[in-house]
């Protein structure tokens, strides 16, 4: 008389992968311990980021024609330049807004084409176009911009109104991020553009009857470097040119702009001439004083929060260093935002696992609650191993998909392990059951995870950025 407990139906054959698992069930924990330790190393070495790396690509024309009608907008400033646009094969739509005092359009480009080299042509146009624009129009600005390209910090230096001492500093921060690893690049912003501005005493000017257009003309005429061809001395040719340019306000103030009586008019006897910085077009202040910003751009693919913390130690020690009465100060700071929004998605992760394993124990026992609850991590460790080697980062896109993965893993391994326990039940040892119970809804479990894999499958067909 046979033993139930130990055979199995006539006929049936055991599978060869969960037979040379129990058999071999020494090998199979190594395998266990080596994927756990893989998987921890990948946990700890994944790069992190709030969302996966895309490239999204906007494009946008910016024209200012103060005191002009939307109607005037539209015809003199938004037709010439849509005209123009249109007509470059890789813009895919443009869209053009024209309001008071301003003409606004914003460019879709074609998915197969490379943006940067379409950008150049857009600017092209736009600069051809340009000469025919109202004269009161200001010079339209192209921007372009990529998600790649959002900043990862922002430091902000501020104190006093000494814009040279602070674009100095800011100078060295941005030479000294430039090389921490994983930047790819520091600008500073908020820096008004440097003029030369002359202040005309016009009652002066008037008394030796000197008109102000004369000025303006001498000065452009008087600051311009004139080629001088080239000399030819032997195998050597030489570039000449004759350097007319200002190189310091008193020579601007010897300037000669004109004669009063018998003597010559020089331009500092009509004029203060002065180093400055012409209006700003926007402000840039921190806690109300003036500062410049320097925002900080990391490489793609690199691990967001290792590259912030790099930046913000850098950034602390740098702060020493700063003259009395300038502070740096960290804005924004996407590496402490990115390391909390993980954070809170882990914990979550971690607390819906632990409720469902003790639901779980509660409803099946504590022997099937083991079972589900050590195949949970496992099957985790081993998915942040294989995003490891086919470059898939750490963020909340990745993390959703393995809390939705573990679902699936949760009702397969109820199944499995409920058909096990129905066969220890019915006599069989535990051996025989696993094998048995294992080959018995293989097929149904693949089935339904299929059919979730299925689903998303169209999300990998589509096309476009």
């Amino acid at each position: 008389m046979t033993d139930p407990s130990s055979t199995q139906p006539q006929g049936a054959r055991s599978p060869a992968l969960i037979t040379g698992v129990l058999r071999y069930y020494r090998v199979s924990i190594l395998v266990v311990m080596a994927l756990l330790i893989a998987g921890a190393w990948s946990f700890m070495t994944l790069p992190r980021g709030e969302d996966p790396e895309f490239d999204a690509f906007d494009c946008r024309i910016v024209t200012t024609f103060m005191g002009a009608d939307p109607e005037t907008v539209e015809n003199r400033v938004t037709r010439p330049i849509e005209d123009a646009v249109t007509e470059i094969n890789e813009v895919k739509i443009v869209e053009s807004t024209s309001i008071s005092g301003l003409s606004l359009f914003k460019i879709t480009v074609r998915d197969e084409t490379e943006p940067a080299d379409v950008v150049e042509q857009i600017r092209q146009k736009v600069d051809e176009v340009s000469p025919d624009l109202p004269e009161h129009a200001d010079e339209p600005i192209v921007m372009s911009y990529n998600t790649g390209e959002i900043p990862l910090t922002i430091v902000s230096i501020a104190g006093g109104d000494d814009y040279r001492l602070l674009h100095r500093e800011a100078t060295r921060f941005r030479t000294v991020l430039r090389e921490v690893e994983g930047v790819s690049s520091v600008e500073i912003e908020g820096m008004p553009e440097r003029r030369i501005l002359v202040d005309v005493d016009n009652e002066r000017l008037s008394q030796m009857r000197i008109p102000l257009a004369q000025i303006s003309e001498i000065l452009r005429l008087e600051n311009v470097s004139v080629p001088g061809g080239t000399l030819d001395v032997g195998s050597v040719r030489y570039l000449l040119k004759n350097p007319n340019e200002y190189r310091s306000l008193e020579e601007i103030g010897d300037t000669v702009i004109g004669r009063f009586g018998d003597s010559l008019v020089a331009l500092r006897d009509v004029a203060t001439i002065r180093d400055g910085y012409e209006e700003p077009r926007y402000l840039v202040r921190t806690n109300g004083e003036p500062a410049l910003l320097l925002t900080v751009v990391k490489r793609g693919s690199t691990n967001t929060v290792a590259v912030a913390d790099r930046v913000r130690f850098t950034v602390d020690r740098l702060r020493r260093e700063l003259p009395p009465g300038l502070q740096a100060r960290l804005i924004s700071d996407r590496g402490l935002d990115v390391s909390d929004l993980l954070a809170t998605l882990g914990w979550n992760a971690l607390g819906g696992g632990l409720i469902v394993i003790l639901m779980v124990s509660i409803f099946l026992g504590t022997r099937q609650g083991l079972v589900v609850s050590v195949s949970i991590p496992l099957a985790v460790l081993i998915a942040l191993t294989l995003m490891r080697l086919t470059g898939v980062d750490l963020n909340q896109v990745s993390i959703f998909g393995l809390v939705l993965a573990m679902g699936m893993l949760v009702d397969s391994g109820l199944v499995v392990v409920e058909n096990i326990g129905r066969h220890v039940e019915l006599g069989r040892g535990l051996k025989d059951a696993v094998i048995t119970g294992v080959d018995e809804v293989k097929l149904p479990v693949l089935a339904s995870t299929l059919t979730t894999i299925a689903a998303f499958v169209p999300l990998l067909m589509l096309q476009g950025n």
